[in-house]
């Protein structure tokens, strides 16, 4: 089940102590229930939550810090798995933005994500489905069909098509496509074709053509998002500080490529390059944790459990041993 973040009301009090000396009840109550909610204290959250809506509909109109303090409260909801209740108190926050907001304000759009998420978790998939299509619609009145940010939407919406909570017809997986196709064709122009977005974006259309049984294609996507971050990585230099990756994210990123890259050629019977890619990752795990340290464990995993399909037993025998000879290590993972 998704998790949801609020941000933290107390962060504005230390950078407008003035502004907060007197602070209104709905304030007050708004950072105790943030609070409590980051302490995963949910009860006390929800408690303090609807207080402060109380106090924003004493106005006796719509208030914006009324839609606030449901979407907060919906969120404890949605944590606390109350998914009937955060479906409700989602609704009224959106039914009060939009009668104050203009088409096209992000936080119209955001409700909807929120909401889609929330009918994904209860099984409501027709529902999600419309509440993404309306927040990309929304987002698309307020910036263009081509602005960068819409590339996120579009996102969100094939990832739904594309999820597997329930039985996959051709056709979510051809909207999908679509879907992500689109969001790198703006991602391309907008922020060059050797970006990170661009890199995540082939990220998530290789798992698709992964799950598509479309493995030629997904491995010719994941070369190129590999190459992508190699190349930026090789651009900032590993021994100095830079803004990409720290040196461990650069690493586990690596291992995480060719492993899937393995994975793609084991299943297309390219299985010398399969081979390859599996042992390049212990290799660097090796250099990384050391031999004898349990960070290598599950590269080894992986190999053996090629060799075995493969029906190279004595070598696999070999792997294994030297995994149950890691266990009997104190070394620490990574």
């Amino acid at each position: 089940m998704k998790k949801y973040f609020l941000p933290i009301f107390s962060a504005l009090v230390v950078a407008f102590p003035a502004a907060f000396a007197a602070q209104s009840k709905w304030e007050q109550d708004m950072k105790e229930g943030q609070e409590a909610f980051h302490q995963g204290e949910l009860g006390k959250a929800e408690n303090a939550f609807l207080s402060a809506i109380t106090e924003a509909k004493k106005s006796g109109k719509n208030d914006l810090r009324a839609a606030k303090s449901l979407s907060s409260l919906a969120a404890a909801y949605n944590n606390d798995e109350k998914l009937a209740d955060a479906e409700n108190t989602f609704k009224q926050a959106l039914s009060i933005r939009e009668q104050i907001l203009k088409p096209g304000h992000p936080d119209l759009w955001k409700n909807l994500i929120d909401l889609s998420e929330v009918y994904e978790l209860e099984g409501k998939f027709s529902d999600a489905e419309a509440s993404l299509k309306h927040a990309l619609a929304i987002r698309q009145q307020a910036v263009g069909p081509n602005h960068p940010d819409i590339a996120d939407n579009l996102c969100d919406l094939a990832a739904f098509y594309e999820d597997d909570f329930s039985k996959k017809k051709q056709s979510d997986y051809n909207q999908a496509e679509i879907l992500y196709k689109r969001a790198l064709t703006i991602r391309e122009k907008r922020c060059g074709a050797n970006s990170l977005l661009v890199a995540n974006t082939l990220d998530e259309m290789t798992d698709l053509y992964d799950k598509w049984v479309k493995y030629a294609e997904a491995e010719q996507l994941c070369r190129r998002a590999f190459s992508i971050h190699e190349n930026m990585h090789k651009f900032k230099g590993i021994e100095n500080k830079f803004d990409y990756l720290h040196k461990f994210d650069y690493i586990q990123n690596k291992l995480d490529y060719l492993h899937k890259l393995a994975d793609l050629c084991d299943k297309q019977g390219k299985y010398n390059e399969a081979e390859k890619f599996y042992k390049q990752a212990i290799v660097i795990a090796e250099k990384t944790w050391g031999k004898d340290n349990a960070g290598i464990d599950p590269y080894l995993n992986y190999f053996s459990d090629f060799l075995r399909t493969r029906k190279r037993d004595s070598e696999a025998e070999k792997v294994e041993s030297r995994m149950i000879l890691l266990e009997s290590h104190s070394g620490a993972g990574p």
